[in-house]
């Protein structure tokens, strides 16, 4: 093997380490008090300006959650677009419905300056020990406005009981537009084996 062979191979499989690692959960949290509960119905919501994100992370947890043995459904197929103000309350409707016995929530975060993951990660927190419900979250994000930036963020949240309250929740590393297209389907799995140890179902 030549050297220029060699040294292109090397930064092709640096190149894949470095895109793989973009998808691992950054940061982990549980709710303390979290009693676990038998759950049978799960609903998946992907609240994002981008409907092919949207579409892919929501169809991967559902195909995760039926590997599992539960009932697993996606959110656009009952409100197929999210920049209306009127599609707010539908969505709202869907989550608080007594059928569901919890919500798994991925929400796209566009992030800037070189300070972006620093903050986005302070503002994760604060939010976290608010214990704010996915109402509030929903009431507060939708409609969502097209916005465009460099680098995203996945947050990623369980919500159970009537209320909808978060017992658990990651978020990953930053990432761009493309990786994030590209790497739903392995960021569903990062999360949901962390949903496994965590015991959550």
């Amino acid at each position: 093997m030549t050297i220029r062979v060699w040294l292109l191979a090397t930064m092709l499989i640096a190149a894949g380490v470095a895109d793989s690692a973009t998808y691992y959960l950054a940061e982990k949290w549980i709710d303390p008090e979290f009693e676990k509960r038998e759950v049978a119905k799960l609903l998946a919501v992907g609240i994002t300006d981008d409907e092919e994100v949207r579409h892919r992370f929501e169809d991967k947890l559902v195909s995760h959650l039926r590997g599992r043995g539960l009932e697993g459904e996606t959110s656009y197929s009952m409100v197929p677009e999210l920049q209306h103000v009127d599609n707010r309350q539908e969505l709202l409707t869907h989550i608080l419905d007594e059928r569901i016995d919890a919500v798994i929530s991925v929400r796209v975060v566009a992030l800037k300056g070189k300070t972006a993951e620093a903050e986005w990660s302070a503002a994760w927190k604060a939010e976290l020990a608010e214990q704010r419900t996915l109402r509030q979250l929903i009431e507060e994000t939708l409609p969502i406005e097209r916005s465009k930036a460099k680098k995203y963020g996945a947050e990623i949240a369980v919500w159970g009981l009537s209320e909808r309250r978060c017992v658990w929740a990651g978020r990953t590393e930053t990432m761009t537009r493309k990786q994030l297209q590209e790497g739903a389907g392995t960021i569903v799995q990062h999360a949901m084996d962390a949903l496994k140890q965590a015991a959550l179902f």
